[in-house]
């Protein structure tokens, strides 16, 4: 009989990573795959982003509509509330073996906890990180702790997972899914982007992705710092993503979509999907705002990012990511140096710490080998008995 295991997704970000992954398991002969849609995927303020997921024919099991209001930081505590009774009942119903799940969304963490106490095992994908500007940072540690098997992007967050009293012997550093997802993509001709997404590229041009740095008395407040910014740069092309679904992620959205109206050279979509965001990227002259994407994936394409603020503050970046504090004039310089001297950035070291050839089917192999009414049961790992 074939290992029942439930993959849950909650946003466009983590379906992309999440899709290699998802076409590597249901080639598995020891494998059946349950899937969970759930978050901003059905929403249509972020885009109803489910249409993707249909459109690569991944079969649905499940969808769970929790996402409400998210203006405040009762509203998300609210929607984690209700998020773990509606997993609860879904996972009961198709009460999968296992249950892999990849990140630190508040969306994720509610189907974790629901995993724990259904006693369903939990594999979870890149554990171990730092990200001290969000909350995702806390959610992220609390998933470590409910899982029993961990799937890292880089051996320093391979030691901080067992730091945090997890079997060595179940932790495992695979590198990035969103690495491997870009090595193997089919990127688009530059004038093939241009038509889909109806935009002119420029001599320069850049990638803009911000969302709330929900740790933050005020988590939107670094757009109106940063659009100010890029209002002095009318003659570069702009391509602006919506914010996430975040405490005040609509209100960054919404200003975001002002200042397009305004400036001719620029254009906001609620979802690229993968291959036209890589694309898109490959094109451009870099990334800036907060987001992963300029963190893990850019440097695979020897793009620069500028990287906004404390949202990903602690995590592991390559030569290329360029830190900023969140003020204007400091925002100023450092784009301006890194648009005006192309040269430079050409012999920049955009080697990769995240990538290792195989991620997805590592994963899979490791999965293979565990038998899941073995593993439910964990044991604390104390690195007191090495020394």
């Amino acid at each position: 009989m074939k290992t029942k295991i439930c993959i849950i997704s909650s946003s466009r970000a983590d379906y992309g990573l999440l899709k290699n992954l998802i076409k590597t398991i249901e080639k598995s002969e020891k494998f059946f795959l349950q899937f969970i849609v759930t978050g901003s995927h059905l929403s249509n303020k972020h885009g109803s982003t489910i249409q993707e997921i249909t459109d690569d024919k991944v079969k649905i099991n499940k969808t769970v509509n929790i996402l409400k209001k998210t203006n405040t930081n009762k509203d998300i505590g609210l929607t984690v509330g209700h998020s773990v009774q509606k997993f609860v009942k879904v996972m009961s119903e198709l009460s999968p073996d296992i249950t892999l799940i990849l990140g630190d969304r508040y969306e994720i963490f509610s189907a974790a906890i629901s995993s724990a106490f259904l006693k369903i095992p939990i594999a979870h994908i890149h554990g171990g990180e730092i990200t001290e500007g969000a909350i995702d940072d806390n959610l992220r540690h609390a998933i470590t702790k409910l899982a029993q098997v961990h799937f890292v992007s880089t051996e320093t967050y391979r030691k901080r997972v067992i730091q945090m009293g997890e079997q060595p012997g179940k932790v495992y550093n695979v590198g990035s899914l969103g690495v491997e997802n870009l090595k193997s993509a089919k990127l688009l001709p530059k004038n093939k982007v241009e038509d889909i997404l109806l935009f002119k590229f420029l001599k320069r041009n850049i990638i803009v992705t911000y969302h709330p740095v929900t740790l933050d008395k005020d988590p939107a407040k670094g757009i109106d710092i940063l659009l100010k910014v890029l209002s002095k740069f009318p003659e570069i092309g702009k391509i602006f993503t919506y914010a996430n679904a975040d405490v005040l992620g609509y209100e960054i959205t919404k200003k975001i979509k002002k200042f397009v109206i305004e400036d001719k050279n620029s254009k906001v979509f609620s979802n690229l999907g993968q291959i036209n965001f890589f694309s898109c990227l490959k094109y451009c002259d870099g990334i800036v705002g907060n987001s992963s994407s300029g963190i893990i994936e850019a440097s695979s394409l020897k793009k620069w990012s500028l990287n906004i603020g404390n949202r990903q503050k602690g995590r592991l970046k390559p030569c290329s990511v360029f830190d900023v504090k969140l003020k204007e004039e400091d925002i100023f310089k450092k784009l301006k140096f890194l648009l005006k001297n192309k040269d430079s950035t050409k012999n920049l070291s955009y080697k990769n710490p995240y990538f290792k050839k195989n991620t997805s089917l590592n994963i899979v192999k490791k999965l293979e080998l565990f038998n899941t009414k073995e593993i439910s049961r964990k044991k604390f790992f104390d690195i007191n008995n090495i020394f």
